[in-house]
């Protein structure tokens, strides 16, 4: 039964890195699945193995958060773009996801992030500068977002490393 436990830990891990480029968390749904596996298969996990994997998806949640606001914060973004970006980020990510799963959630959301940064910064009470300054905004989001999904992508396979090496090491 360790043997079906660690396969099942297994496909979840190796599924997680392609959900969370669906915008799905799929390091959070690895754990979950090594989770309940462990506690189906008391000997699968030591605990720090399962602790070492949810500090891991918890850094690239921190990671996907801050990366898009700190690109619209280094192109002169205000507080009210930040939620731009996650608002923009989000509706672009699931219009982009129906559309063209895969691709169009990452250009998608992208271009949404850049577009909700862009558009909060101009609906900003008092003098909100030009179009230019809106647009580099934009860019800075739309960046910060992409290296955030190829970051977060990056450390779900971390997660995925460690869980399958810590299932068959058992």
């Amino acid at each position: 039964m360790d043997i079906l436990a660690a396969i099942l830990v297994t496909l979840a891990a190796l599924v997680a890195p392609a959900l969370v480029l669906l915008g799905i968390p799929g390091a959070w749904l690895a754990l979950a699945v090594a989770g309940a596996c462990a506690w189906w298969r008391d000997a699968l996990f030591d605990w720090r193995t399962l602790a070492a994997a949810a500090g891991v998806a918890l850094l690239a949640e921190l990671a996907e958060l801050s990366l898009g606001l700190a690109g619209a914060h280094r192109a002169g973004g205000s507080k009210r773009s930040f939620i731009g970006v996650a608002i923009g980020g989000l509706v672009g990510a699931v219009l982009g996801t129906a559309l063209l799963p895969v691709l169009g959630t990452i250009l998608f959301g992208a271009a949404g992030a850049g577009l909700g940064a862009a558009l909060a910064q101009r609906t900003k009470p008092g003098p909100t500068g030009d179009w230019r300054a809106a647009a580099a905004v934009a860019r800075g989001a739309a960046s910060g977002w992409l290296l955030a999904v190829v970051v977060k992508s990056s450390l779900a396979s971390v997660v995925a490393a460690i869980l399958i090496v810590g299932a068959w090491r058992a």
